[in-house]
């Protein structure tokens, strides 16, 4: 019994996620980033959607920083943007340059973004809990009927008397 709920809580906890998480960045915005020798990385949720970042900046700490506040204003919707689609997107921008001289390409600061909105990810997770069911409901339907006990036929071994 346990081990069923389990099983159901499984395919259904995305899908929780997903809804709490949309309801959550309408109003908040959350950052977790890591960074070593002004390289970053960070992933964070806001207006709706999850976002990744990536790219070079100088001045920024090592390590391991989280972000949160709440929004100004609920917005549960992603805010168009140049290359964005039904809250999916992609931007691409070079920092500018403190001292104002061009650098090399290798030490130049950039920064690279990519956004999925949560309802993508709802999407996927009702798609997997769906293709669940209806694996359980033909497994359900074609394997064989067999009597109470009878699940696996055994033959019991005689034991030989010696001559």
């Amino acid at each position: 019994m346990i081990r069923r709920c389990l099983i159901r809580a499984l395919f259904i906890l995305p899908i929780l996620l997903c809804v709490v998480g949309w309801a959550w960045s309408g109003t908040h915005w959350a950052e977790l980033s890591y960074c070593r020798n002004e390289a970053y990385v960070a992933c964070g949720t806001r207006c709706g959607m999850l976002y990744l970042n990536c790219g070079r900046q100088y001045g920024i700490s090592n390590g391991w920083d989280y972000v949160w506040q709440r929004a100004i204003s609920s917005q549960y919707w992603p805010p168009p943007g140049p290359h964005g689609l039904l809250g999916f997107g992609y931007s691409h921008y070079d920092l500018p340059m403190i001292l104002g001289n061009r650098p090399p390409p290798w030490l130049r600061e950039w920064m690279s973004q990519v956004f999925v909105p949560y309802w993508f990810l709802l999407l996927l997770s009702a798609l997997l809990l769906l293709s669940a069911l209806l694996l359980l409901l033909a497994w359900r339907t074609t394997r064989p009927r067999t009597g109470r006990g009878q699940g696996f036929p055994v033959e019991l071994a005689t034991r030989k008397e010696p001559p």
